[in-house]
């Protein structure tokens, strides 16, 4: 130390295991951080310091095993914890908190940790009800998808920014959701589920009966993964996107377009788009349904501009209709680069223009 321009940092995931460089830090550093690591394995590290006249030799093997991931309990009664922030808040990257069956009238929030969160037996057997004093569930720390919500009911959220969850973060967050129900949550707008920079992957989920803009509602950088959801019922009453709503939305930092596939979009309702409403946003669906969604224009899906691709889809009794009997698109209302290809459309009404499509 003292003339050197840096240091390079090597690591080993055990004895006899070649190392390789992992790091290179510049003069004067005395601590190093290693990140991404597996639980519970040891690793071995060696260094070496370099200028201009060559490198040094490497020093001594220094040995640090991670910790263990750990399971932790939440239950009413009886567990590690009885709510499961205090779990969280607890919790360090990799552990697996399991929560008992029953009603837990909290908000809890990831705090940006690479923690599974689940139910013992299922959705409807464990519920997260957010007494309708904020979102109920936060993801806004650059959560990744070791970051996992899985098998809650999530209701009685209520906030302007998503009343069931929120995924928002500057530096890009995207959990994963998965086995949950997302229902009767109540916002100004934004929705049961709310996306801004965000790239969320939501398997197997149920987004029903919220009201705001749309079950789930996606701007500015959001790009989603949907997949195997049902999302129903939803009501966006002054505004657009009963079911899903993605509004310049991509992720501009991997320029990943939205994805839905084999979702069900049902009895949805909004002034545009009462299934979907797509405003620049480039997204694809595959294997999708759209059915008896109802909106003034665009009673399955109403886009405005960007690209959107729907493949294998089925658009079947949707209605677009308004008091003055002026609606138009019963099935699509088109203003944008629309690719059909493989879809039914069949059954859907307007009642004045365009019971199937609309373009313009």
């Amino acid at each position: 130390a003292g003339s050197e321009q840096g240091f390079e940092v090597y690591r080993s995931t055990g004895a006899g295991i070649a190392f390789r460089r992992v790091a290179v830090v510049g003069p004067d550093i005395r601590t190093f951080q290693d990140t991404g690591l597996t639980p519970d394995t040891e690793y071995r590290y060696q260094v070496l310091a370099y200028n201009n006249a060559g490198n040094s030799v490497l020093s001594n093997e220094g040995i640090a095993t991670t910790l263990a991931n750990r399971h932790i309990s939440v239950c009413v009664s009886g567990g590690s914890f009885t709510t499961v922030q205090d779990a969280i808040d607890s919790a360090r990257d990799g552990d697996v908190i399991s929560v008992c069956d029953g009603t837990y009238v909290e908000q809890i929030d990831f705090l940006g940790k690479a923690v599974t969160v689940q139910s013992e037996n299922g959705l409807d057997m464990t519920t997260i009800d957010g007494d309708a004093l904020g979102v109920v569930v936060s993801f806004t720390s650059g959560e990744k998808n070791n970051s996992v919500l899985k098998g809650f009911t999530i209701t009685n959220g209520s906030t302007p920014h998503g009343g069931g969850i929120e995924c928002n973060s500057f530096i890009f967050t995207s959990p994963l959701i998965a086995e949950c129900r997302i229902e009767n949550n109540i916002t100004a707008y934004r929705g049961g589920i709310y996306l801004k920079f965000a790239g969320p992957t939501i398997e197997d989920t149920i987004i029903s009966s919220n009201q705001g803009y749309a079950g789930i509602y996606g701007e500015y950088g959001a790009a989603p993964v949907i997949s195997g959801c049902e999302i129903s019922s939803n009501t966006a009453p002054s505004s657009s996107g009963g079911g899903l709503w993605l509004s310049n939305a991509r992720n501009f930092i991997s320029d990943r377009r939205s994805a839905v596939y084999d979702t069900t979009f049902m009895s949805n309702s909004g002034y545009q788009g009462g299934g979907a409403y797509l405003s620049y946003a480039d997204a694809v669906f595959e294997g999708c349904d759209f059915v008896s969604n109802t909106a003034d224009y665009g009673g399955g899906i109403y886009t405005n501009g960007g690209t959107q691709t729907f493949t294998g889809c089925i658009f079947s009794s949707n209605i677009a209709a308004r008091t003055n009997n002026s609606g138009s698109g019963g099935a699509i209302y088109a203003n944008s680069r629309l690719i059909l290809q493989n879809c039914t459309i069949s059954g859907n009404e307007s009642d004045q223009n365009g019971g199937g499509i609309v373009t313009t």
